[in-house]
């Protein structure tokens, strides 16, 4: 569980009026929950300690006759370069070999620091009926005043980290980023980071150039980021103009730990990179607590890139369950519950008074999916961008702000609807 940060008493909390603070919390759940056992069996992942050399990495690969990506044979992990300075990597699991008897055998290996299971992980959304609604949200997060403001930025660039979007929909293609050093279609890795042709991303799930959505959540979660406003058609995201790019590591399985490592690798290397990537959205949960995933988000954290995830949709208080990834206690990370219309708390959004950082419209949402469509979802998958992306707002209107000056900005887009848990986190 995070480290408790300043905050209202529960005393507090429960004197403010509702007028004050809009989101109801449920009653404190004390019953905690045991955690899901969901992992890929084929893989696992480990840290090497500083002092294993390549050799020492060749030589534990044949022990176990496992593998990792290594195009350039260099001893480093392909897709985890530029996280714990390449100690980070994926291990095939050999035929035959449980993968939590593997991970207990690398355990006790001189030259790993830690192993773990592959845990998977699921987008934070309720299934819904196909009916269309209205984009109700915006006016409670304050959408319209902040416009008068800022109405975002194509110069601030927003990770998203879902099933991918569909960054041909008329809503969202003038607001996808492209990437400016490299050839569409010529199948050649142009800028030399590994992936040919990511013009708007990557897929970690193809580990290829190619982020398209492998689903419709992602394309949806991307709508209310970024969907193109005043151009008379389909829906308005919270950024008029911004630039999105993708990486996609959830498909019709759930994704892994190491694919959504993989992301957050991507990104931090595009903003080591010069790409002015300032926020990244993460509307899915499940899985365990794994020090990679946080190895992964502090890499995030260095590269002063926020950290924005759903709280989740299993209506139990995070202080006593742990939610992951919004659980994991670093500086940049940002947990987001779901509000109705009505700014009740979602029925069935998680919270947490140390754990989880505001609320935010996260029930019945209409946005864009793939195909030139739209339609409505719930879940806190649909809440984390509203919050999140506020701070898209910020950093396009001053050049100076970072996640850690929150609560320096003006009053605008930060109502009570978007506030839950922490109010006054020292970042």
């Amino acid at each position: 569980m995070r480290k408790p940060h300043t905050r209202l008493s529960r005393l507090t909390l429960a004197m403010l009026s509702t007028s004050l603070m809009a989101v109801t919390v449920p009653s404190l759940a004390a019953k905690k929950l045991e955690p899901k056992q969901d992992f890929d069996n084929a893989s696992v992942i480990v840290k090497f300690k500083e002092t294993a050399k390549k050799a020492d990495r060749k030589q534990l690969m044949a022990q176990f006759g496992a593998s990792f990506k290594d195009k350039n044979n260099d001893g480093v992990d392909d897709r985890f370069r530029h996280i714990a300075k390449g100690r980070l990597a994926e291990l095939t699991v050999p035929r035959g070999l449980d993968a939590r008897a593997m991970v207990e055998r690398l355990k006790h290996n001189p030259h790993i620091e830690y192993a773990e299971l592959n845990h998977r992980f699921y987008p934070s959304v309720i299934p819904n009926d196909p009916s269309y609604g209205q984009l109700w949200g915006m006016p409670k997060i304050n959408a319209e005043q902040a416009w008068e403001m800022e109405m975002g930025s194509r110069e601030v660039v927003v990770g998203v980290i879902d099933t991918g979007f569909d960054y041909t929909h008329p809503d969202l293609r003038d607001n996808i980023w492209v990437n400016p050093n490299e050839v569409p279609n010529n199948g050649i890795d142009d800028d030399g980071n590994g992936y040919i042709d990511d013009i708007h991303g990557i897929s970690a799930i193809n580990d290829n150039g190619n982020p398209q959505d492998t689903h419709y959540h992602g394309t949806h979660v991307a709508g209310t980021i970024g969907a193109t406003g005043n151009n008379g058609s389909g829906v308005v995201g919270v950024n008029w103009n911004t630039a999105m790019v993708g990486c996609s590591f959830l498909g019709s399985q759930g994704g892994t730990t190491a694919d959504g490592i993989q992301c957050i690798d991507y990104m931090v290397d595009l903003k080591n990179r010069g790409v002015n990537i300032r926020v990244l959205n993460n509307s899915w949960g499940g899985g365990a607590f794994s020090q990679a995933l946080e190895d992964a988000i502090t890499a995030a954290n260095n590269a002063d890139i926020l950290f924005v995830a759903a709280a989740g949709n299993d209506a139990i208080d995070n202080d006593v369950n742990d939610s992951w990834p919004a659980n994991h206690d670093v500086p940049n990370v940002m947990a987001i519950a779901s509000t109705t219309r009505d700014d009740e708390m979602s029925y069935f959004s998680q919270w947490g008074l140390n754990t989880v950082d505001m609320g935010a419209p996260g029930s019945d949402v209409y946005s864009t999916i793939p195909g030139n469509d739209y339609n409505t979802l719930s879940g806190t998958s649909m809440a984390t961008p509203p919050c999140g992306w506020r701070r898209g707002l910020d950093f396009g209107r001053r050049s100076d702000s970072d996640y850690g000056r929150c609560q320096e900005y003006p009053n605008v887009f930060w109502r009570p609807h978007c506030r839950i848990g922490r109010q006054n986190r020292d970042r």
